[in-house]
């Protein structure tokens, strides 16, 4: 994020109503409840101007995800990841 947050929350922005724009040529439906957004970075708190709107509705903020059946956490850390495999090793073996 270095010294630009401004930056990065336009860049946010624009691509939330790229995404947004793309559903409504297609005609898709989206569910706005269902969206969470992850903000990737060392920092603990983010200014207010982070929040993404999705359809008119304040998308909420996670602090991970899950993709491709690895775990991203917003403090790029694998604590989680590493906890969650060591807790499932055991039943493959």
């Amino acid at each position: 994020m270095g010294k630009f947050p401004n930056t990065v929350s336009g860049l946010m922005q624009w691509a939330r109503h790229t995404v947004e724009t793309w559903y409504k040529e297609v005609k898709l439906l989206g569910n706005p409840d269902k969206t969470e957004s992850v903000v990737f970075t060392r920092r603990r708190k983010l200014p207010s101007f982070f929040e993404l709107y999705f359809s008119g509705v304040k998308v909420s903020r996670s602090m991970s995800d899950k993709y491709l059946e690895v775990i991203l956490v917003s403090w790029l850390i694998w604590r989680e990841h590493v906890d969650v495999k060591v807790r499932k090793a055991p039943n493959l073996l």
